[in-house]
């Protein structure tokens, strides 16, 4: 499973998320966000949503991680670095 929120990943939906698999059915997740630092970047929407890489590119990447994708087999449009 793979969440993904345009803010801080601390006490958002991945975490909620998490306690109820953690609870009910663990299974693999990956959270896609803001990780706990403060905001050092000034930009329009696109660019903040780049720099802290809640990007498509990034959510496709963490879905094929996620699955056990073998790198090897991921279009090079979707390899993050």
């Amino acid at each position: 499973m793979v969440t993904v929120e345009e803010h801080n990943v601390l006490g958002g939906l991945g975490g909620a998320v998490a306690e109820t698999l953690g609870e009910h059915a663990p299974a693999r997740l990956r959270r896609i966000g803001m990780r706990d630092r403060f905001c050092t970047h000034v930009g329009d929407h696109e660019a903040l949503l780049r720099t802290y890489g809640i990007t498509e590119e990034a959510v496709a990447a963490a879905a094929l991680e996620v699955l056990d994708v073998p790198s090897a087999t991921v279009p090079e449009e979707l390899n993050t670095p």
